[in-house]
């Protein structure tokens, strides 16, 4: 039943659109989110694999591919897949990568490195594409998005390696992450439900399109993590590059960029989390 909950809080996220009223809690969830993933992180430089940069590049080019693509469409929905693109591997990641018996430390250093790179790619791509209707400077950006990612990094590390009793303590909870991870559906849903309903103005053709765009986006991403890997990590290659940080996503929306950017990330909870719902099922017929 456990694999289930995300779709589960995504129908209630969808039906208490009350709840966008939390939005402002992504963010420190987030940050949550990355401590105890990273606490678990021993930096150990012989996991790293050649393939690690190019999921790195794969990142960069799906998202920078995507706008190119949709921009010749619609700009509005060209910055959407942008942002869908290029969000960073989800703290959750191995996790997943864990229920699926993939080797999880590959995904862990995945994630390390994915979220530092992305934190830093973000605020210099916009400019560089020349996307508009972002009103801020690459340096307001970067500031904010640093700090979310490299706050919990350097605190777990710290506690990791001169208060190991403590990490131990933390720990203890990992289970947070998962629940805070649910919540943050919702949290997202509820946005979404908000705001189609009082702020969008897309018609139902549009948002086939929006489907259309996270779709193509999703199956790019867990597609090509599968082939840049050979036997034996491509699961954890394909869970790297496909599980994203879409509350990470959501943020960067509500806090920076268009309403309507947001979604892109909202959409992709509900892409992933079928796909790995599927997986998971397949996998673990009791944990579904």
């Amino acid at each position: 039943m456990k694999s289930w909950l995300p779709v589960v809080a995504m129908v209630v996220g969808a039906c208490l659109p009350q709840a966008s009223a939390f939005t402002f809690l992504v963010r420190y969830s987030v940050m949550i989110m990355l401590f105890m993933s990273f606490l678990g992180v021993v930096p150990r430089w012989d996991l790293l694999r050649v393939s690690h940069l190019w999921l790195l590049i794969a990142n960069v080019l799906v998202a920078v591919t995507g706008y190119l693509v949709v921009s010749l469409w619609s700009t509005e929905y060209a910055l959407l897949a942008f942002l869908t693109g290029i969000m960073p591997t989800a703290a959750v990641a191995p996790v997943i990568a864990g229920l699926l018996s993939a080797p999880v430390g590959y995904v862990t250093l995945a994630l390390l490195l994915s979220n530092v790179g992305m934190a830093l790619a973000i605020p210099f791509l916009l400019p560089l594409l020349g996307i508009e209707g972002v009103g801020l400077t690459t340096a307001e950006l970067v500031g904010p998005v640093m700090i979310t990612v490299m706050m919990p990094m350097l605190l777990s590390q710290a506690i990791r390696v001169w208060l190991p009793s403590l990490k131990t303590w933390f720990l203890r909870g990992s289970e947070l992450t998962f629940w805070l991870f649910i919540s943050n559906v919702v949290i997202a849903m509820a946005k979404a439900s908000d705001y189609l309903q009082h702020e969008s103005n897309a018609s139902l053709l549009e948002l086939l399109w929006v489907a259309l765009i996270v779709v193509a986006i999703t199956t790019s991403n867990f597609g090509l993590g599968y082939f840049l890997e050979k036997k034996g990590f491509r699961q954890a290659s394909s869970i790297a590059l496909g599980r994203k940080n879409t509350m990470f996503g959501v943020w960067v929306a509500v806090t920076f960029l268009p309403a309507s950017a947001a979604l892109g990330p909202i959409a992709y909870v509900i892409t992933h989390n079928l796909w790995h719902s599927l997986l998971i099922g397949r996998k673990n017929p009791d944990a579904a």
